[in-house]
């Protein structure tokens, strides 16, 4: 899984800590959250300090330490959080996942925007990892965020790839490229082998995919990529093809010596009911939008305990 370009996470975190992309991201969805919940800045402690805990109260794939840490530095002054669980840990029902100590109302203030983003985050992970328990093929998130890296960050906790982080993070050509390529070339075969005789390759050439509709279009690009870039990996997206069509296509890369050249990766109308069937269409990596878009976040609970430090 991780020679696979889709596995984009050492552009998230480096080691434990998050990178500076990611510590913008977090910033930019934090702040909105909180905003919304008319915070503005950094919240003094008044009062005696007290303590809470949060608990999981199902079982899944937590994810939420390292936006929480960035929380409490940028958010809550003299407040104090201990973890119990690290981040892609396996929880049970009831188990505890961190104790906060701050004054009563900077917990009863940030109580909504702390649970909001341990639950869907752990609700990404616990998602993520339902469905790679079913398949062993590597499952990789679209760009159709909601939370954009942050969904990325909590799909790779719950074992997927993260694929594109952004648009400049790879060069993908897909059916609406073609089209803004050159719009009154109407012949697909003539447009994309003029997009792939001028393509300029930068910095990620490990990572460069074409969208293709059928087989025959599968066949023809990779034909024409290997005309003008014979050492270098192409992934060819097999969008809605069958596990059959998309086995086919293999067989027939295998037939012309390219296989071990291109990846291939099928997105599109697969579901946790038809996973199973995909086992044999000798597919490299499915990208899927369904384990971090619209899913359900973890169940979780913060309670105020009697306990006063002082």
């Amino acid at each position: 899984m991780n020679n696979l370009p889709h596995n984009r996470v050492s552009k998230l975190i480096v080691g434990k800590s998050p990178t500076k992309l990611l510590k913008n991201s977090m910033d930019r969805w934090i702040s909105s959250l909180l905003m919304d919940d008319g915070i503005f800045s950094k919240m003094d402690r008044e009062g005696p300090v007290r303590k809470a805990k949060i608990i999981s109260k199902q079982d899944g794939i937590y994810a939420g330490n390292i936006p929480i840490k960035y929380l409490l530095e940028n958010w809550i002054n003299l407040g104090e959080i201990e973890y119990k669980v690290n981040d892609g840990d396996p929880v049970k029902s009831d188990q505890e996942l961190m104790i906060l100590s701050m004054s009563n109302q900077q917990i009863l203030k940030f109580e909504r925007t702390i649970l909001n983003i341990i639950g869907r985050l752990s609700g990404i992970a616990t998602t993520t990892h339902e469905w790679k328990f079913l398949t062993p093929i590597p499952l990789a998130s679209t760009r159709k965020t909601t939370w954009g890296l942050l969904d990325k960050w909590a799909v790779n906790l719950g074992g997927g790839l993260t694929h594109r982080l952004s648009k400049n993070d790879a060069l993908m050509i897909k059916e609406n490229d073609f089209i803004g390529h050159n719009p009154l070339e109407i012949n697909y075969k003539k447009n994309i082998t003029s997009i792939l005789k001028n393509i300029k390759t930068t910095n990620n050439d490990d990572f460069v995919i074409v969208e293709v509709r059928d087989y025959d279009e599968a066949i023809f690009v990779a034909e024409k990529w290997f005309e003008n870039n014979d050492d270098k990996k192409l992934t060819i997206m097999l969008d809605n093809m069958s596990p059959k069509n998309c086995k086919q296509v293999d067989e027939k890369l295998r037939e012309m010596g390219l296989r071990n050249k291109i990846i291939l990766e099928a997105s599109g109308g697969i579901t946790l009911k038809n996973i199973k069937k995909w086992e044999f269409s000798k597919i490299d990596v499915i990208s899927t939008s369904s384990i971090h878009r619209g899913t359900i976040p973890l169940d979780i609970s913060l309670l105020i305990t009697e306990e006063v430090v002082f």
